[in-house]
């Protein structure tokens, strides 16, 4: 059997886990007379038919958790794996956990939008560097925002920047081309403008990789974070 730990909450998850798997033989080591447990340390029947439920709103957590943790996360899987513990949790049962959903619920949207005054609790879809690697992310973009308003404005913000670093280089850095016909001038310059957007997008990239190491750091504390509230 595995028992909880009072400073890790995953071990709430893990102990009711194995504790399911194990069911008859608890019933069985609750009923032996050689160890005498009183009939207040027993597990009663709604006690089990709570466990699975319980296992239930957990799971998402503690798979956010392990995500987070792998050698692969990033900070830009924070706000897509935070949105996906939210609806995973949603769809839940609230059957006897009513109460502890919503505990749960609550935490989420902290981290989702703010609201606590409190430093760790921020605003993730208004967090730039957030924002700008989870849209830069090619397996997110805009889709991993719960909210698309702030989704949306995020990538025209991210647009205005690397317009104007762009504007910046080719102010310092733009020789003037001289063509008879205005027309191609104005092809030469659309021409620079793109091979300098895809200088940009790449530096961004290399960017945010840069940031996977400590991205892995920041997935945890919210995993972990949301599952506090629990």
């Amino acid at each position: 059997m595995l028992l909880d730990c009072e400073t890790r909450w995953g071990s709430v998850y893990t102990m009711l886990e194995r504790a399911s798997q194990q069911k008859q033989a608890v019933k069985l080591a609750e009923d032996d007379p050689d160890l005498a447990i009183v009939a207040e340390s027993k597990l009663t029947p709604n006690d089990w038919d709570l466990i699975p439920k319980v296992i239930a709103l957990l799971g998402p957590i503690y798979a956010s958790r392990l995500s987070a943790e792998s050698d692969t996360a990033s900070v830009s899987d924070i706000i897509p794996l935070t949105k996906k513990m939210k609806i995973e949790i949603q769809r839940v049962s609230q059957s006897g956990i009513g109460t502890m959903k919503d505990a749960l619920l609550n935490q989420i949207d902290r981290y989702l939008e703010g609201g606590d005054t409190r430093a760790h609790f921020v605003n993730m879809e208004q967090n730039p560097l957030m924002v700008i690697a989870t849209l830069l992310d090619p397996r997110y973009k805009t889709a991993g925002f719960q909210n698309k308003e702030e989704g949306q404005r995020g990538k025209q913000k991210l647009l205005t920047l690397i317009i104007s670093e762009l504007t910046q280089e080719v102010s310092g850095t733009e020789m003037v081309t001289e063509t008879a016909d205005p027309a191609d001038h104005t092809q030469v310059t659309e021409a620079r403008w793109m091979v300098g957007a895809g200088a940009a997008g790449a530096g961004a990239g290399a960017g945010v990789g840069a940031g996977a190491e400590s991205g892995a750091g920041a997935g945890a504390g919210a995993g972990a974070g949301a599952g506090a509230g629990g």
